[in-house]
């Protein structure tokens, strides 16, 4: 797994065969730092602002204590509950493919030619004979292969891991004082005698 040592944070919270894992990006040599400090500022929308702060510094914590043990990797370091993030496969769905958005959110058309965007696919007459320039077309559907994927992957991060173990995170509790967001009464809203999440 890859981390920047010059945090905060720039840190690459998960490895560039991850991001080729759950994301359309078969070369994450086309990714610039740029894109992976947004996808990190992402983690402030998912998991707060101070628990992205946490992890951010137990990152930089356990890679500049694995760099002072040559033979060690980071991970070695890095608390449980913060290791337990970061290889949630939910999780890196989710930052897989918000870096895969923000990457093609900064392209224009020209760029992604430039870049060398290829489609294939033998279902469409227009492509079946071999690779051609990504059309506007398919930058738009990849995007919304991006956005699904990362909406998804953040759905389920939050319902089957981080709402079920916030009580191990400080950071993640509410101004109500309540650690986790669905039991949260100020954060809920009752209709008819039904309540649900605010968000």
């Amino acid at each position: 797994m890859e981390n920047c040592n010059d945090c905060p944070c720039n840190c690459k919270v998960m490895s560039d065969q991850c991001v080729t894992r759950f994301a359309d990006i078969k070369d994450p040599t086309v990714l610039t730092a740029a894109h992976w400090q947004k996808a990190t500022d992402d983690i402030d929308d998912l998991l707060g602002v101070d628990c992205a702060n946490e992890l951010c510094n137990a990152l930089i914590a356990a890679v500049a204590t694995s760099n002072e043990n040559p033979g060690t990797t980071f991970a070695t370091y890095l608390p449980a509950i913060w290791l337990a993030v970061i290889n949630n496969h939910y999780f890196q769905k989710w930052y897989a493919n918000r870096l895969l958005w923000h990457w093609l959110n900064g392209c224009s058309i020209s760029d992604v030619r430039a870049s060398g965007l290829v489609v294939q696919s033998n279902a469409d007459e227009q492509y079946k004979n071999g690779f051609i320039q990504a059309t506007k077309a398919e930058l738009d559907r990849m995007m919304s292969s991006a956005t699904f994927y990362a909406t998804q992957g953040r759905t389920r991060f939050l319902k089957d891991y981080w709402y079920k173990n916030t009580n191990l995170y400080s950071c993640a509790v509410l101004e109500c004082g309540c650690s986790k967001v669905y039991t949260c009464q100020k954060h809920v809203k009752k209709i008819g005698g039904i309540g649900f999440v605010i968000k």
